[in-house]
């Protein structure tokens, strides 16, 4: 048993991490998180959109509006781009192999691609996750999660300005020390001072929703970011289906892809073989394997 603290140290979150010095794959390990802000003022409608359940499905929808905007895009039919939706159901997904294959390759969508390939006809398969790179799926989704997760504070945070508001009106009249300098001051009201506290909420609640909008972004660049596979599959019809991809996520076109190239990639590109920026990493999921 392996313990560590982060966060504020010990006083706020411990992770045990329990590992079976014998690894057996087929028992895989189990990682247990215990936070204590969670426990004791956590949000459960927010755990299941950041939860395990809420990211696959996620996925899944990525993948599906995919086959709809190829459909869109003419490389395929409707009824095709149907079928392989079907496909992308959570009854398609085994979670303990998509974790122990997603320990094995380094990330979840390859071994996700195959559980959707395996549910359907093998003719529709070739046209699963067509175009697409890891990235485009998984950036896509998490942006599905945080318009999700925006939302459920801006909820939260209505709750909180419409109390403050009652109060604010309640006690308009309600007589208060005003302070300063740490000391009493001249007189106020209890109701300006939540005056002042509705004012900054007001605030948060504009920045979040600027903030929603702008995390809600459809990354759809392909391998590398270039786009090439999907130009070589559907051509001058690429905005076409980038713009039916986000419609079906309620999304907007990112206007460039995210580029994951850092300064220590060559360093570290040995142990991500599969994942290599270089000519000779062959990417496991790509038009390449179709």
């Amino acid at each position: 048993m392996v313990i560590t603290c982060t966060g504020f140290a010990a006083a706020l979150q411990c992770r045990v991490l329990i590992f079976d010095q014998s690894f057996d794959r087929s028992r895989g390990f189990q990682y247990m998180s215990f936070s204590l802000l969670a426990a004791i003022g956590g949000d459960e409608p927010m755990a299941a959109i950041l939860g395990e359940d809420r990211t696959i499905r996620a996925w899944l929808e990525v993948e599906a509006a995919v086959a709809y905007g190829l459909a869109r895009a003419g490389l395929m039919d409707d009824a095709t781009a149907g079928r392989i939706a079907d496909g992308c159901s959570m009854s398609a997904v085994d979670r303990p192999q998509l974790w122990q294959q997603t320990a094995n390759v380094g990330y979840p969508i390859l071994p996700l691609v195959r559980m959707i390939c395996d549910a359907i006809d093998p003719a529709d398969a070739g046209f699963v996750h067509f175009g697409a790179t890891t990235q485009d799926i998984m950036d896509s989704a998490l942006a599905i999660q945080l318009r999700e997760a925006t939302d459920r504070l801006l909820e939260q945070l209505s709750v909180v300005g419409d109390g403050l508001a009652r109060l604010t009106s309640d006690h308009a009249t309600t007589l208060m020390a005003g302070r300063t300098h740490a000391q009493f001051a001249v007189p106020t009201t209890f109701g300006a001072k939540c005056a002042v506290f509705l004012a900054e909420f007001t605030r948060h609640r504009d920045r979040l929703r600027s903030a929603s909008d702008e995390c809600a972004l459809l990354s759809m660049f392909g391998a590398g970011g270039t786009s090439a596979a999907l130009m070589a599959g559907i051509g001058d019809k690429l905005p076409l289906f980038r713009d039916e991809v986000a419609r079906r996520l309620d999304l907007r076109v990112a206007r460039g892809p995210r580029s994951d190239c850092r300064p220590d990639a060559d360093r570290r590109a040995h142990r991500r073989d599969l994942r290599s920026p270089r000519p000779r990493g062959r990417r496991p999921v790509s038009l390449g394997d179709r």
